[in-house]
């Protein structure tokens, strides 16, 4: 029997977290400290960490963003918290099999943003219809703000939405979840045009 009252109380705390989050938070919330030395390489700056590279700015005005493998002969593993911040131009980021990490934040107020692809042999990641989703997809990493979709029924595989994974998402409406879904992490539909979400009885933290 569905518990009616669990229900509703899931669905008035997401509607209280989604007001609470229409607060601008500062950048330093979505700005990774990482007290390296960063690099300039074309249009990408970038710190050196112990297992490769990691992109911490993006400056280019390509539609169309190929994440490259390696910069300056280091193997590109992480994309920062911030790296993509404010990109009005990029329509579509293909994401390499050498990226293991992606922060939170990476891909905050990139409002043309339709499509993430990644690569088939990437170990960490993959991507469905231009959604990216870690590489079991039990976790919907983020959903693109521009991606139109009157309602996106997210996969049954998927426990976790992730922080930001719907962050400043203009083209939806409604958000199907999963029975199998237990968790909604902070800031998951932050800014989002999403004006129907039903939050399943399996959920267990908002």
């Amino acid at each position: 029997m569905i518990n009616t009252n669990k229900k509703s109380f899931f669905t008035i705390l997401l509607c209280a977290i989604m007001v609470i989050c229409s607060i601008p938070v500062s950048s330093n919330a979505i700005t990774e400290d990482w007290n390296l030395d960063e690099i300039t390489s074309g249009n990408y700056t970038y710190v050196v960490t112990e297992d490769g590279c990691s992109i911490t700015k993006y400056k280019g005005k390509e539609s169309v963003i190929e994440i490259p493998k390696v910069l300056d002969g280091c193997k590109v593993t992480g994309l920062a918290s911030g790296a993509f911040l404010g990109n009005d131009e990029a329509e579509s980021i293909i994401i390499p099999e050498s990226v293991e990490e992606i922060g939170a934040w990476a891909f905050i107020n990139c409002k043309n943003l339709a499509s993430i692809s990644v690569a088939e042999d990437n170990e960490k990641f993959c991507s469905q219809d231009g959604v990216m989703f870690n590489k079991d997809m039990t976790v919907l990493v983020k959903y693109p703000a521009a991606k139109q979709c009157e309602a996106y029924e997210v996969p049954n595989s998927v426990v976790t939405i992730a922080e930001t994974a719907f962050c400043g998402a203009s083209g939806i409406t409604t958000v199907i979840l999963p029975p199998t879904l237990k968790e909604i992490e902070r800031y998951a539909f932050y800014q989002s045009s999403t004006e129907s979400i039903i939050i399943p009885d399996s959920v267990e933290t908002i």
